[in-house]
Formats: structure tokens, sequence, C-alpha cells
């Protein structure tokens, strides 16, 4: 049951904080394709996890999520900072 909380608020926290990094980076004439894509692969997501448990065991599927879950943390150390972040916390010469 604990693992159900932590992971239902990691996802609260990525559903919030992926929309609010696209609105960041993104131009203006990209912003809403990209907040469309976002909700449609989370649900093609979804989806596709309840296709591949009804066929596999419930321990593939963990582990198949936990391998996802790592490659996502390790790909999120490439994502670069947003400009916001960048005028708070370093010279403002590096936004520009």
């Amino acid at each position: 049951m604990c693992c159900r909380l932590l992971t239902g608020i990691g996802i609260g926290a990525v559903s919030m904080a992926a929309p609010l990094y696209v609105a960041e980076v993104a131009s203006v004439d990209r912003r809403g394709p990209l907040g469309t894509a976002f909700q449609l692969l989370v649900t093609v997501g979804v989806f596709l996890s309840y296709s591949v448990g009804s066929v596999v065991s419930w321990s593939w599927l963990a582990v198949t999520g936990a391998c996802l879950c790592f490659t996502h943390a390790i790909l999120l150390l490439t994502v670069p900072e947003t400009p916001r972040w960048l005028l708070v916390n370093s010279d403002r010469q590096v936004v520009y």
C-alpha cells in the first residue's frame, strides 16, 4: 500500500511538472501541440500497460516498468534548465 501511495505522488508530480516545463521551454507556437502530445502519450502508456499486463505476469510487468523508470531517470539528467531557473540561479548573460 505504501508503494501505491508513493507511485501516486510521483505520477501527480510528473503530471504537474512536465506540462509546466514544456510551457516554460517551448516557443509559443509549439506549446499547444506539445501539451497535447504529453496527454496523448500518457493515455497511450496506460493503454499499453493494460494491454501488456493482460499477456505477461505481474512480475514481468513490474520489471519492465522499473526498467523504463530507470531509463527515464537517467535521461532526465540531460534535460536543460528552464530560462526562469537560469535567471534566478545564475548570471543573466547565460540566459541570453
